[in-house]
């Protein structure tokens, strides 16, 4: 199973304020909901309640020690290892990790893969992503222009760690 982690982020590697994005990027959210769509995400609580329901057509695994297991419509687990156990044994070809900034440095040893939007932007937060190491190659997949819908410049890329090109 590929353990791939998903996130926007300013040029100052903010991710969030608030529990919310500080920014709005429609064509990141398109992107967000093609690469997961059918897929098993795996965040932390406060991402879970910041997204506000469950995202259809994919699988939501919540890691926190607080919330009741005994849910319907998706799964609560204590650890991030638990977490990849359950989507292994449900037969997920990938694991998707949305955040938040905790469940991002505990997955990023074990991620193969970073979808990463790159906003080019500076802004203020109080959640962000980790620093990326040596290991990862960057890959521009697209690079676009502020229009009317998407007020910011703004970069698609995928990192790799070199053991898996």
């Amino acid at each position: 199973m590929i353990i791939s982690i998903i996130v926007a982020m300013s040029l100052n590697r903010v991710i969030g304020k608030k529990n919310k994005l500080p920014w709005h990027l429609p064509a990141d959210l398109k992107e967000f909901k093609k690469k997961t769509l059918g897929h098993h995400l795996l965040m932390g609580s406060h991402t879970f309640r910041s997204i506000g329901s469950i995202l259809p057509g994919r699988i939501s695994i919540v890691v926190s020690t607080k919330m009741d297991r005994s849910v319907v419509g998706y799964h609560v687990v204590r650890s991030i290892e638990e977490a990849i156990s359950l989507a292994k044994e449900q037969g997920a070809s990938e694991l998707f990790v949305i955040g938040g900034e905790k469940i991002y440095e505990q997955t990023l040893a074990l991620a193969h893969k970073i979808y990463l939007t790159r906003i080019h932007l500076m802004v203020s937060g109080d959640t962000y992503f980790p620093l990326i190491g040596d290991e990862w190659v960057e890959r521009t997949i697209g690079s676009f222009k502020a229009d009317h819908k998407n007020p910011y410049d703004y970069e698609f890329i995928l990192l790799e760690k070199e053991t898996i090109r």
